[in-house]
């Protein structure tokens, strides 16, 4: 079995989740991450990244994006969560489900950003939702780990979701035991 990843930082090998993922897995799943850092829904597409997925025949790709979709990161990258965010995540499952892989998409990993009470503080949740939205619109799996992130963080608390920064002040970002 190969699974594929696809999306940002926060899914890359490097800084984010997709190492640790793949090493819950034998020899009998292979993972390919082509998760590039500092992309979005629209720029990972614009750069032509697709084709080098297709090419390596997934059973199933992962896609998560949202990160570098919000406001403030320059036109070539932001989407709007209601408009084009969407259009580019139907655009990747028909493309994957088109050459035989069945895609899953799967809401952004929370920032470690807490509020005075100690509560995860999120401006991630609409594309969160949207992706969401797209999964059930589609009729496809979606995970949840923007939610199930803000719970855990919500539930470890601020000092020990700080252990997970790669470096101080990093909290999009996971060194190897917030990757795990």
């Amino acid at each position: 079995v190969t699974v594929a990843l696809v999306g940002d930082s926060t899914v890359a090998d490097q800084a984010g989740w997709g190492k640790a993922f793949a090493g819950h897995f034998d020899d009998k799943v292979k993972v390919l991450n082509f998760a590039v850092g500092g992309r979005s829904s629209r720029s990972w597409h614009d750069e032509g990244r697709l084709p080098a997925v297709l090419k390596a025949k997934p059973g199933f790709v992962l896609i998560q994006f949202g990160h570098n979709d919000q406001p403030g990161k320059g036109i070539e990258r932001e989407t709007e969560p209601a408009g084009s965010f969407r259009d580019f995540l139907r655009l990747y499952v028909n493309a994957f489900r088109a050459a035989g892989a069945k895609p899953v998409l799967v809401s952004s990993v929370a920032r470690r950003v807490f509020d005075e009470e100690g509560r995860i503080v999120s401006n991630l949740a609409p594309w969160a939702e949207a992706a969401g939205a797209v999964a059930e619109e589609m009729g496809g799996p979606f995970i949840d780990l923007h939610a199930l992130s803000v719970a855990y963080h919500n539930r470890i608390g601020r000092e020990a979701s700080m252990a997970f920064n790669p470096k101080e002040g990093d909290v999009t970002h996971f060194n190897a035991k917030g990757a795990a």
